[in-house]
């Protein structure tokens, strides 16, 4: 899948089931930008697999982050907070990640 962004589209190999949704997902730029400043990882979203138990509630997503070593620096951890925020947040403002809005309080 290509962007049309040069830099982001020679630094990512982009796949998807739902490309359209890739596609608004990465329309927004400061989550490109965000991944730009992480080198060398992997990111996805697992369906209803759970990485840390048999598996999640139905409707359950998670989204993994995965790189090479370790992560010492914390420039770079304080960027990948940035990144997983600006990211869920985008997918719940395209209705990908909650039913409801994530800011209503009851």
């Amino acid at each position: 899948m290509v962007l049309g962004d040069t830099e982001f589209d020679g630094a990512f190999v982009i796949q998807g089931n739902h490309p359209q949704q890739v596609l608004d997902l990465l329309a927004d730029a400061q989550i490109r930008d965000l991944l730009l400043k992480q080198p060398q990882m992997h990111l996805e979203v697992r369906d209803d697999e759970g990485w840390f138990g048999q598996d999640f509630p139905e409707g359950t997503d998670e989204l993994v982050f995965q790189v090479v070593g370790e992560i010492m620096d914390t420039n770079r951890l304080a960027a990948l907070y940035d990144l997983f925020t600006a990211i869920l947040q985008q997918l719940c403002l395209m209705g990908c990640a909650y039913e409801d809005d994530p800011h209503l309080i009851l």
